[in-house]
């Protein structure tokens, strides 16, 4: 059912904005090295 919603919700943001892609590659790679962060210091509280 998540994913079914996020692939809904990304749809609507890739049909309300034309992205390049790319852009959509870069953003793509952001929120990827957003994650890996986030996991780290996850990881290192631990």
């Amino acid at each position: 059912m998540s994913v079914v919603s996020v692939v809904r919700s990304v749809n609507k943001i890739t049909s309300t904005i034309t992205v390049t892609p790319s852009e959509f590659m870069i953003l793509q790679d952001k929120t990827i090295e957003e994650k890996r962060l986030n996991l780290a210091l996850c990881l290192r509280r631990f």
